[in-house]
This record gives structure tokens, sequence and C-alpha cells, in this order.
């Protein structure tokens, strides 16, 4: 999203304006929740009153709340932006733009689209600053830093929730073993079906009741099957 004060001066707009309207109209109709607010965010609007609506959707997300035209025009006013955005009849005429089930493909372009703005934005700071009278002397490192800022997150690296929810009821429906570490007590590695990589386990309970010596025992039971040694 780009700012009155930040506007920046380019040939033609850097946009997709029928993508955004296309995202927002599934927001607002309830569509692929967990998918849009994984893979978008705020900043990869390019019209501000896309973005506040997008934000007003995500804040009744985030707090469980239906998100729907309605509730998004009410979240909307209580935050007093509505008449800034063109009244509540500007969030309802996004109803009748198609829902669609590309919304990765959407997502990825707004994104494109706003690494070609910072990018833009970037070289006319950098053009700024090399027209000034005095150049710093740490001007190439300043310049090479300021564009190696310029990223988008890759789509790959989310997944909505329900999905990852059912890869981890496959992996346990399978008792899949490769890849495990057993803590050595056989209800423990039955409910959690081993340590998996990457996993974060917390013993949990009140106090003096003996978490500490559990987390002792199970990191001895590791260092006997030969695994690395643990950090305590």
């Amino acid at each position: 999203m780009i700012e009155k004060d930040k506007k920046i001066n380019m040939i033609k707009p850097i946009e997709n304006k029928e993508f955004e309207e296309c995202i927002l109209s599934s927001c607002l109709h309830g569509y692929d929740l967990d998918l849009i607010f994984a893979l978008v965010q705020k900043k990869d609007f390019y019209y501000e009153k896309h973005a506040i609506i997008f934000e007003a959707c995500l804040k009744l997300y985030d707090k469980k709340e239906p998100v729907n035209f309605v509730t998004a025009i009410n979240a909307i006013r209580d935050t007093g932006c509505l008449e800034k955005i063109g009244g509540a009849s500007f969030v309802t005429n996004l109803i009748d733009f198609p829902v669609s089930a590309d919304i990765a493909h959407y997502a990825q372009d707004l994104k494109k689209k706003r690494a070609q703005r910072e990018i833009v934005e970037t070289a006319q700071k950098i053009i700024s600053i090399s027209n000034a009278d005095k150049i710093p002397d740490d001007f190439l490192d300043t310049a090479q830093k300021m564009m190696m800022n310029i990223q988008i997150e890759p789509l790959n690296r989310y997944k909505p929730m329900p999905e990852l929810i059912r890869e981890a009821i496959n992996r346990y429906e399978q008792k899949d073993v490769t890849d495990t570490i057993n803590t050595g007590f056989r209800g423990i590695d039955y409910l959690l079906n081993g340590i998996k990589k990457s996993s974060l386990i917390s013993i949990g309970a009140r106090t003096s009741i003996g978490k500490t010596a559990l987390g002792l025992n199970i990191a001895k039971n590791l260092l006997k099957q030969g695994n690395p040694p643990l950090p305590l």
C-alpha cells in the first residue's frame, strides 16, 4: 500500500485493481479466509481503501468473529474510516466481484507488484542521495543494502491451518516412525508417535511435580540411543 504522502512518481501505476477487488470480494463472502490471510498482507494492496477493508476483515478473523460485508462495514465504522473509503456502498459494491479459486495466483501477483513499487521507491531514494551536494562515503554499501532489503515472501512457505491439521492427523494415523526419536517412555511415545524432526515439545505441570526430572530422563534416553548431545 502506498500512503498519500509517499506516492511514487511512476510512469504508470504498478497495481492490479481487479485482483485486489477479487480478494476483497472473497473476504466479504467469507470464502477461503484461512488461505487469504495466510498469503496476503495489508501492505500488498496499492489502493489505501482496499487496504483499510482488508485490515478490518483480518481483525475480525483474528478475533474469530464472522467476516462478511456487514461486520466489515461496522468494523471500519468503528475505526472512523468509513467515510474515508467512500461509505458503506463502496464495501457492498465489492460483493459483486467474482469469488475465485485462484487466490494464490492473485496473492503472488500483488506481492510482485508491491516489490516493483518498492524497487522504484528505493531507486528514487538512491537517486536523491546521489544527487546531493555531499555524497556519503558509504553510499555504495547503503544503496546495495537498500535494494537487498526488498523481498517478497514465497507463497510455498504458508499453508492454511486446516491443511496443517489434516497433515498432522494423517501423520498420527499412519504411525510413520521414520525420522522420529523415541523418548524411552512408552506412554509418551504412543501419544506423540515419537519426537518428530523440528518438533517443539513443552512439559507443563504444577510446581514440584517432576517436570525437570522427566526432561532429564528423556534427554538421558535420547543419548543412550546415540543421538547428538542436547543442551540443557
